[in-house]
């Protein structure tokens, strides 16, 4: 496909969107088309439709002429031969059309680009337009995406900057199978898959380069408090950026977005569940008190000290809360089941959080960068974002002349595509999409 290298296609106009109701394809690892998702019902066919009545019928063929050669007697076929020479030599037949079909089958298989407890994201196209690429995310049965197309409904009628602007959301059968589709822009690769790309985690990122992140990650937050939600999930993997912009940081995966409300009258209420890393969440979080705008700043200081050093303090205690805290065959069910609920979260994470410093947050840290997270941890209470904004821009102008502010990949020259491989400045791949 055309579009699978990160060159942005000729922008549409909205008349032509407005026309007609939106239709997209998921993409199959060929990169052809696979199954048709939109309200566009009349659309929805696909080649695996095709090949599934055609294995079908070969397996019901197949199954027939073992009944009839069955049927037949052994003393008795002496007598008719051919005819169950002929009939055998139809079963092969169908046996190896049986197997071809089922190769096929495999290959129309979508291109898949993530996977979680929410269900899987595929490789999708519009069909409007140029054929703008999408990210189709299927809910597995028991989940809902209709909170999370709401909240990016709302962000894309705010024209908020930052996030994958919605492009539908409804139910419909895919693969045969009912299911719930949200269809948004596709971003490019997150955080979390660049600094692996480029070193295997095995180093942190440059100071420059995750002030620059949490410059921007703190823009995306003010305006998604200010549409009225908490993102309650924030981590190095929902961090990307743009499919054609490599300098763009967007904010992703709101399914655990929560409304906040400003009213100091109002009862606080609690969650029934601890929503996001348990590592990354704030402290309230983990005694299930209702979140506000302030718990995002501090999720978000934990996540550019873990991006700097690597590691964060209380990993361990994590680690030990997995082992000992969950019986093993209920952990391996969670795992299982709920991927991103397989945890018991205790009182014990909630209070090392809450022994947390500027001083204990920031040590060990650059100097530049140690200024701008103190500021960026004052400015959580009340979030304050112009406080922690002008923090983190006095931290990328310190570090300017010393290492530069350029994010990372741009330095290294890595480039990537549609379907998810990451290439560095030789075009070797780094990272390769499965597509499974």
């Amino acid at each position: 496909m055309k579009f699978l290298s990160a060159t942005a296609p000729p922008r549409t106009t909205l008349l032509t969107l407005s026309q007609q109701p939106p239709a997209f394809s998921i993409l199959d690892r060929s990169g052809g088309d696979f199954e048709i998702v939109g309200p566009r019902t009349a659309l929805r066919r696909g080649a695996l439709e095709r090949l599934e009545r055609l294995l079908s019928s070969a397996r019901e063929q197949h199954s027939k002429l073992s009944d009839l050669i069955d049927e037949v007697d052994r003393p008795a076929w002496h007598g008719r031969a051919l005819e169950v020479h002929r009939m055998k030599k139809q079963r092969l037949h169908y046996k190896d059309r049986i197997s071809a079909l089922l190769g096929a089958v495999r290959r129309e298989r979508p291109w898949a680009l993530a996977s979680g407890s929410y269900g899987k994201v595929l490789l999708g196209r519009s069909l409007q337009g140029h054929g703008e690429p999408v990210a189709i995310k299927l809910g597995w049965r028991g989940t809902s995406l209709a909170h999370e197309a709401a909240v990016l409904s709302a962000l894309t009628a705010a024209k908020a900057r930052g996030f994958p602007a919605f492009r539908h959301h409804g139910k419909q059968r895919v693969e045969g199978e009912p299911s719930e589709v949200l269809a948004m822009e596709l971003l490019g690769p997150s955080v979390d898959e660049l600094w692996w790309a480029s070193s295997c985690a095995a180093a942190p990122l440059s100071a420059g380069c995750v002030l620059r992140i949490g410059l921007e990650v703190l823009e995306c937050l003010q305006r998604l408090h200010g549409v009225g939600y908490t993102h309650n999930d924030l981590k190095p993997s929902n961090f990307c950026v743009g499919l054609y912009d490599a300098n763009a940081i967007y904010l992703c995966d709101l399914g655990s977005a929560t409304p906040w409300k400003g009213d100091d009258d109002e009862e606080e209420e609690e969650t029934p569940t601890l929503r996001g890393r348990p590592i990354f969440a704030s402290a309230a979080a983990h005694v299930r008190r209702r979140t506000e705008p302030s718990d995002d700043l501090e999720s978000l200081c934990y996540v550019l000290r873990y991006l700097l050093v690597g590691s964060l303090p209380w990993e361990a205690l994590e680690a030990s809360m997995r082992r000992d805290d969950v019986a093993a065959e209920v952990h391996d069910a969670c795992l299982v089941e709920r991927p991103t609920m397989a945890y018991c979260p205790t009182d014990a994470l909630a209070a090392a959080k809450r022994d947390v410093d500027a001083a204990s947050l920031t040590a060990g840290l650059p100097n530049e960068a140690a200024a701008a997270l103190k500021g960026l941890w004052a400015a959580r209470v009340g979030a304050d974002y112009a406080a922690g904004a002008a923090a983190l821009r006095a931290g990328i102008e310190n570090l300017a002349g010393r290492e530069g502010t350029e994010h990372d990949w741009v330095r290294l020259g890595l480039s990537w595509s549609a379907g998810g491989d990451i290439r560095d400045a030789d075009g070797a791949v780094l990272h390769a999409a499965s597509g499974d």
